[in-house]
C-alpha cells in the first residue's frame, strides 16, 4: 500500500476554509499543528479562531500540538518548551478536544533535547524537517526530506517534505518515486498563495498555489495512494521484513544518507551551521 501522511502547520485560515472541506471530497486525512500565539495575537490575520478547531476534529482530522509560542524550542530550556507544549494540551482540554499525540517543532528546529522532551510527555510521533536528504538551510523554499520508515527511523523526528516556492506540484510527483518500499511520504504545508499568514513576509517561501495543491491532490486519489493522518502512521506500517532484510536495509540507508544527515544534525545543533 502506498501511504502520504499530509500535515498543516501554523493554524491558517486556509486550512480551514480551502484545504479542508477539499480534503473531504477526496477522502484523504491530515494533521493540523496548532500553535497558540497565532490565534491568541490579535495583530495577526488570516488564522483560525478557536472555536474552529472542533470543525477539524469532527471530521475526524487530527488536531497536533505546535507549541503555543513559535519558537526556537532547541534553544529554549527544558521547562520553558514544555510549558509551551503543555500550553496547547490544557487549552484543547478547555475546548473539549482530545489530548493531541502528534507533536510539530516551530520552524523544524528540534534537538535530542526537545526529542526527548516530546517522549516525556507521551507524545507518539514528533515532525521534523527535511535534513535526512537535505540541510536546513536549503530547505526553506521547498524540498524533498526522504521518506519515513516507521519501523527504523526516529519516530520523534519524523523527516517530512516541505511545499514552498521551490516544491510544488511537480516536484511532489517527482518525490513520490523516490519513496521506498515500505516507506511513508510526510509532507508539511504552510499557506497558500495570497494569503499573507505572516503578514505576507513568508508566501513565497513557504507557500504554493491553490491549484498546484489541488493536483498534487488530483495525482494520489488517481494512483491509489492511501492519504492519513501523522496519528495513524502505525497502522500502514510494514513489520513482515525479515533480519537479514532488516541488515542491508540498514547498510544501505547508512552508506547513501546517515553519515551526511548526522553531520549536518550535529552540526546544526551545535550551531555551526
Amino acid at each position: 500500500m502506498k501511504v502520504v501522511v499530509l500535515t498543516f502547520d501554523d493554524g491558517i485560515l486556509s486550512h480551514l476554509d480551502f484545504a479542508r472541506p477539499l480534503l473531504r471530497e477526496y477522502g484523504f486525512n491530515a494533521t493540523f499543528f496548532i500553535s497558540g500565539h497565532f490565534i491568541e495575537e490579535t495583530r495577526r490575520k488570516g488564522f483560525v479562531k478557536w472555536d474552529d478547531l472542533h470543525k477539524f476534529h469532527n471530521e475526524g482530522f487530527e488536531l497536533g500540538n505546535h507549541f503555543n509560542e513559535h519558537m526556537i524550542a532547541s534553544e529554549e530550556t527544558d521547562e520553558r518548551a514544555a510549558a509551551h507544549i503543555k500550553w496547547i494540551e490544557v487549552k484543547f482540554a478547555s475546548l473539549g478536544l482530545p489530548k493531541p499525540v502528534s507533536l510539530s517543532y516551530p520552524g523544524f528546529n528540534r534537538n535530542a533535547k526537545t526529542m526527548e522532551i516530546a517522549r516525556k510527555m507521551g507524545y507518539m510521533y514528533a515532525r521534523g524537517g527535511c535534513e535526512k536528504e537535505t540541510s536546513y538551510h536549503d530547505y526553506q523554499e521547498g524540498a524533498f526530506g526522504g521518506g519515513y520508515d516507521y519501523a527504523w527511523d526516529n519516530q520523534f523526528n519524523v523527516p517530512c517534505s516541505l511545499f514552498g516556492k521551490k516544491f510544488g506540484h511537480n516536484e511532489f510527483v517527482e518525490s513520490l518515486s523516490k519513496i521506498k518500499e515500505r516507506e511513508m511520504g510526510v509532507y508539511c504545508i504552510h499557506g497558500f498563495t495570497g494569503d499573507g499568514h505572516i503578514g505576507g513576509a513568508l508566501d513565497e517561501f513557504s507557500d504554493i498555489s491553490k491549484e498546484d495543491f489541488e493536483l498534487c491532490l488530483d495525482h494520489l486519489y488517481v494512483n491509489d495512494y492511501k492519504v492519513i493522518a501523522l496519528r495513524d502512521a502505525g497502522n500502514y506500517c510494514d513489520f513482515s521484513i525479515g533480519n537479514k532484510q532488516v541488515e542491508e536495509y540498514r547498510k544501505n540507508f547508512m552508506e547513501k544518507y546517515g553519515q551526511k544527515y548526522n553531520d549536518q544534525f550535529t552540526r546544526r545543533m551545535r550551531g555551526e551551521e
